[in-house]
């Protein structure tokens, strides 16, 4: 066995932790794959994560392999933010950067990390079994319960235990030259009519447009705006006039002044603590649409 999550139910345990929201984002994230990339030759990565060290920023992309794109934005980033190739091998990561290899206990002591927190599990209340049994399903089904495992237990198991705070990179995309840092999201505008943004997500892409990479948000709009329903009760309604299934999307720039809000405790990924976000209004979002095609059966 290479790692525990070859085993299904580890795989199944592990995801059993988290928010069944967060799960069902990366429901989302595969539509949005499945629709705009998986029969395309535009060159596409995700697996990213960072967090701040040092006043640096540490990054570390989780996959068994790194693609040419993943190569590519490496090179892109400053030799002063490490960029670390992490995989799982048994119960323990491995960190490889150039011709470095560490173990995961090597690497806590060579950045003299000491644990701050906990392994996560999200609050009771945010974690609905079934709605976490439905998305693991559909994990299984598209063969990706294995990786999205492996990518959790390193946000929960490692990230969370040594690091204050941490953001995920939903994907990256290169056509005609040019990288793109895409956020992806389902979702729908707040009581006075924002969409938001974490502000440590903002942040992280202005790194990027600094670099000269275009970020682009794309939300999965729920016409219904009602919080409790489900990506999979999402994709069973009708979609026909005037509630029409559609991607709205924006550029973000790094000149544009949001507004700042709080959002409440469920959207954290803890499911306990409050967060401030960057308000974009729906108007702006709204500009720019596109139908949304079902890839999910």
């Amino acid at each position: 066995m290479k790692n525990i999550f070859d085993d299904d139910k580890n795989a199944v345990k592990q995801l059993l932790k988290d928010k069944h929201t967060l799960l069902e984002g990366y429901i989302t994230e595969h539509l949005f794959y499945n629709q705009f990339l998986k029969n395309n030759t535009i060159p596409s990565t995700d697996g990213w994560w960072t967090t701040e060290y040092k006043n640096n920023k540490l990054f570390f992309i989780v996959k068994e392999e790194l693609c040419p794109l993943d190569e590519e934005i490496i090179n892109l980033i400053s030799p002063q933010h490490e960029c670390w190739h992490v995989y799982l091998q048994q119960d323990k990561f491995i960190f490889e950067n150039n011709n470095i290899k560490l173990f995961e206990e090597d690497f806590v002591s060579k950045y003299e990390l000491f644990k701050i927190r906990n392994p996560m599990t999200a609050s009771k209340e945010t974690r609905n079994f079934n709605r976490q049994k439905q998305s693991i399903n559909f994990f299984r089904e598209n063969k990706i319960l294995r990786k999205i495992a492996i990518e959790r237990k390193f946000a929960n198991n490692f990230l969370t235990v040594y690091f204050r705070g941490m953001i995920n990179i939903d994907m990256f995309t290169k056509k005609n030259e040019q990288i793109n840092v895409i956020e992806i999201k389902y979702k729908y505008e707040s009581k006075d009519g924002y969409f938001g943004v974490n502000t440590g997500q903002m942040k992280m892409f202005e790194f990027f447009m600094r670099l000269n990479f275009n970020v682009h948000h794309f939300v999965l709009y729920n016409f219904t705006r009602d919080m409790t329903l489900s990506i999979f009760g999402f994709l069973r309604l009708n979609s026909e006039p005037p509630n029409i299934k559609e991607w709205y999307f924006k550029k973000l720039n790094v000149e544009e002044v949001y507004n700042e809000g709080i959002a409440p405790e469920m959207t954290s990924v803890s499911g306990n603590f409050r967060q401030t976000y960057f308000k974009i209004p729906k108007r702006e979002m709204k500009k720019n649409r596109m139908a949304f095609v079902n890839t999910y059966s």
